[in-house]
């Protein structure tokens, strides 16, 4: 049967003590020996070759030298550039007062715990050893952002399991179970990126392994740069309700500021009331008188702004205009004295 272990194909097949009649010694060694180093998977090798990644990947500051790809004063850096000198008896280069350089870790198959314990068809008194096994597993960095360390070719391996049964406070083996796991035997660093996740807004830039903007955007207050839009946003956004629910206003990206939210009948799937909107005008227009304006036309302006640009307001605060006024201005005339931008 097929064993399912951390999202890993693992083949289990019973290999029962000498005995049994579930199986034969004769099929028992048959399944040992199946697929005990076998290539199941080669990855197309699309590398992210990069200088920095190569030196990421040099496995001691002796293999990073021999790269030939660190400079110093126009010249390629030796060991002496970095006041270091070979130790006579290891043979490593260490720095003055004899201390070593630190041990890269880059992109490179190394041990790895794996769980081989869910192991189904056993009885409940039955236990697997070991229940945790190291295979060689990708890992490290490869120093760039964006740039994964993913494996490049793999293999299935045999390891073989031991079942023991628990039983009145003793141990008794049961029988071995060999099972197929995956391991990694060489690894790459790969950019993790894409058109696709780079977004609509920005390009992939496959060279730098980056999501760029393709053109520069100059804004001007209230608004700044954003590099995630590529655009101009509000660099302030504010909450218009306090309470955070619908008090009749929102917040204007374009404007950048708390707004009138736009009124529209019953009829029309609306739910801002028409008092949130005749309660908006009632404050700018104290706002106003508290400023010291003289500007009689002051609450007509106002509500002509309202009523144009966003929605529907009480006709009792029009002043002097009349109702075919409003309807020269393109207005669509509602019950109750209402009015709605076309």
């Amino acid at each position: 049967m097929v064993l399912l272990f951390n999202s890993l194909a693992v083949i289990l097949i019973p290999v029962l003590m000498s005995g049994s009649s579930c199986q034969t010694a004769q099929q028992n060694s048959s399944a040992v020996q199946v697929n005990t180093t076998t290539t199941v998977n080669q990855t197309v090798d699309n590398s992210f070759d990069d200088p920095f990644v190569r030196l990421m990947n040099a496995s001691s500051i002796e293999e990073a030298l021999a790269l030939n790809i660190l400079y110093k004063d126009n010249h390629i850096a030796t060991a002496a550039d970095l006041g270091a000198s070979q130790d006579a008896g290891s043979g490593k280069l260490l720095v003055s007062g004899g201390y070593g350089f630190a041990v890269p870790d880059g992109c490179h198959p190394r041990d790895q715990t794996v769980r081989v314990d869910d192991v189904k068809g056993l009885s409940a008194t039955s236990r697997v050893y070991p229940q945790c096994i190291k295979v060689p597993r990708c890992g490290g960095c490869c120093g760039i952002p964006n740039v994964d360390c993913v494996p490049q070719y793999k293999e299935r391996e045999v390891y073989n399991l031991v079942e023991i049964a628990m039983s009145g406070g003793g141990m008794t083996v049961v029988g071995t179970y060999p099972v197929e796991v995956e391991r990694h035997v060489s690894c790459q660093c790969v950019c993790g990126l894409s058109d696709e996740k780079c977004g609509p807004h920005k390009e992939f830039n496959s060279a730098a392994c980056s999501c760029t903007c393709p053109n520069t955007v100059v804004c001007y207050p209230p608004k700044m740069y954003s590099p995630e839009t590529c655009g101009c946003v509000c660099e302030l956004v504010e909450e218009c309700c306090p309470s955070g629910g619908d008090c009749g206003f929102v917040f204007n990206y374009d404007s950048c500021e708390c707004d009138v939210a736009r009124v529209h009948s019953s009829s029309d799937g609306g739910n801002t009331s028409q008092s949130n909107v005749d309660q908006y005008l009632q404050n700018q227009q104290a706002i106003m008188a508290g400023r010291g304006s003289s500007d009689t036309g002051s609450t007509s302006w106002m509500l002509e702004e309202c009523v144009i640009k966003r929605g529907v307001v009480s006709t009792e605060w029009a002043g002097e205009d009349t109702n075919s006024s409003w309807q020269k201005k393109g207005l669509t005339p509602l019950s109750s004295g209402r009015w709605a931008v076309p």
